[in-house]
């Protein structure tokens, strides 16, 4: 997070003391491991800076959440975090929802679904404000007992995944000033996307 530089595009909330900005813990991506050159290069943990950059204009104070499977790690974030945010990436397994069917396993990421919803248990076990995109929000909707489709081409879809052309994601608007407000700004903040995969109504859950 340090030496993050935030786009000109996004006009920062002015009012809001540094001390007051509400601290919003970011799931990080995963990126494999990459040969280069003679080596191999670690996995990273990283965060879109587009992510980062909403997060700051809105008046939050966004940090990069380690990927781990510790409850207990996973536990203290969200208790000491005012909200957290978990974005896009790869499918979600579909065997988290007990469809079985082959899927391309390329496709998923095993290391992100093992720590994201076990996040997601502990950010709705303590009510915290959560904020999810694309990825997030399919994964959500599983941890909650959805379904989804997958294979979306299925359903008419046209054209690959793209970001859908609706306007930028609106800020959180606080009513009153000060951490309290901006969190509480923030159930309001919405982003759209077209996913590969796509959310079915929470009515068809599944039965595990």
């Amino acid at each position: 997070m340090i030496g993050t530089r935030t786009s000109s595009s996004y006009t920062p909330h002015v009012d809001v003391d540094p001390a007051d900005r509400p601290l919003i813990l970011v799931a990080p991506r995963w990126e494999e491991a990459k040969p280069y050159l003679s080596e191999t290069l670690s996995p990273n943990e990283e965060i879109a800076s587009v992510f980062v950059d909403a997060i700051l204009a809105a008046g939050g104070l966004p940090l990069q959440m380690s990927i781990t499977e510790d409850i207990e790690v996973i536990r203290h974030y969200v208790d000491i975090a005012d909200g957290i945010a978990i974005p896009g990436g790869p499918d979600v397994n579909p065997k988290r929802w007990g469809d079985d069917r082959p899927y391309d396993p390329t496709l998923c990421c095993e290391i992100r679904d093992s720590f994201e919803f076990k996040l997601v248990g502990e950010v709705l076990r303590a009510k915290k404000p959560l904020f999810t995109t694309c990825r997030g929000t399919q994964l959500l909707n599983v941890a909650t007992g959805g379904t989804l489709c997958m294979d979306v081409p299925s359903l008419g879809a046209r054209g690959p995944h793209a970001v859908a052309p609706y306007p930028r994601a609106q800020r959180p608007r606080a009513s009153r000033r000060g951490r309290a407000g901006l969190v509480a700004g923030a159930r309001a903040w919405r982003a759209q996307a077209y996913p590969d995969q796509l959310r079915t109504p929470l009515l068809h859950r599944s039965s595990g």
